[in-house]
């Protein structure tokens, strides 16, 4: 049988929809993920300061849900109340900040990048990772997501989220 233009060409749309549903998954998931760890964190924050002795001393509202305040700049804040308040939970949950930070980190390059379908990388037919592009400081930069890589980032991102649901019952908060 002879391999025909039309056969090679059809082959590679395949695999081009193929790969793009992969990493519409991966960065959907990734940014659907991070949504619900930001919003629990807003959540904590904000009940935590809102608390009558606290409240009192620094009349916070409802400043953490709002989207001026960026994620990462709740993640300092979560990172000082857990250090000065409640260093126990992080002891329960060690990693939580370094986890928390690399959620952060993925988000902002998933946000700010798209799919690389360049003939470079597409020729090698992967099934087991996407790559994206994107710019840091004017320069291009690449990323590549593998399934492992995706399914850690998801296993942290859980971590998290129980240190959050942790955190919130142990300050009565829910």
């Amino acid at each position: 049988m002879k391999i025909e233009k039309i056969d090679l060409i059809n082959e590679e749309n395949i695999y081009l929809t193929t790969y793009g549903e992969k990493a519409s998954f991966f960065r959907g998931r990734i940014v659907d993920t991070s949504i619900s760890v930001e919003m629990k964190l807003a959540d904590i924050l904000t009940d935590f300061f809102n608390q009558d002795e606290i409240k009192r001393k620094f009349m916070f509202s409802s400043i953490f849900t709002n989207s001026e305040l960026s994620f990462s700049s709740k993640s300092k804040i979560f990172s000082e109340l857990l250090t000065n308040f409640f260093p126990d939970v992080l002891g329960m949950f060690p990693d939580v900040l370094d986890d928390l930070a690399a959620i952060i980190s993925i988000r902002t390059r998933i946000d700010h990048s798209m799919l690389d379908t360049n003939q470079d990388f597409i020729k090698h037919r992967y099934n087991d990772r996407i790559q994206v592009v994107y710019f840091k400081e004017g320069q291009r930069q690449l990323m590549v997501i593998t399934d492992t890589e995706f399914n850690d980032l998801m296993r942290r991102a859980a971590k998290v989220i129980i240190a959050l649901d942790h955190l919130k019952s142990k300050l009565n908060l829910n």
